[in-house]
């Protein structure tokens, strides 16, 4: 089961969320997403869930898209942004950190959104660390903080030999 969030493009705030698992895609207020696609209401629509599903299934990539359009990256950035609440609203990163232990016990780890956000705006230092989902990577919305991926590496390295 996936959450999907269609975005309009030229409508920032314009949204619509709805569920999809392997076989379908879940829609449960067809009012809002006729609204949202355009789709007019007609007594007999016929099977419009599984039309679209069909017609959706052709926009999706069939492997990671590393360099996205701006507009693209940016919507979501913003995305990412606004559901991480534990991260930096920033896409520069700035370096890793182990993350704590929770009160189990058993180690924090990485969001999703931060996952998300790290396998964007640094592709190369991500696929590094990726496996370790107990580090973070952390952000700054300053660029002059920005740290190349040595520096950070380094760093971190630096860290693991001094504790």
């Amino acid at each position: 089961m996936v959450k999907l969030e269609f975005i309009k493009k030229r409508g920032r705030n314009e949204n619509f969320c709805t569920y999809a698992d392997l076989y379908k895609i879940h829609i449960s207020d067809m009012k809002s997403f006729r609204k949202f696609f355009g789709i007019e209401y007609k007594e007999n629509l016929g099977d419009v869930i599984q039309q679209f599903t069909q017609q959706f299934s052709t926009f999706i990539p069939n492997q990671l898209i590393v360099d996205k359009e701006i507009d693209l990256k940016s919507s979501i950035t913003k995305y990412l942004n606004k559901t991480d609440t534990d991260s930096s609203k920033g896409i520069y990163c700035i370096g890793v950190k182990r993350n704590g232990t929770k009160k189990d016990g058993t180690s924090g780890q990485r969001s999703p959104e931060n996952n998300q956000k790290a396998a964007i705006f640094r592709p190369e230092l991500f696929e590094k660390l990726k496996d370790d989902t107990t580090i973070s990577f952390c952000f700054s919305e300053d660029p002059s903080r920005q740290k190349t991926d040595e520096d950070i590496l380094l760093r971190w390295k630096e860290k693991k030999n001094n504790s």
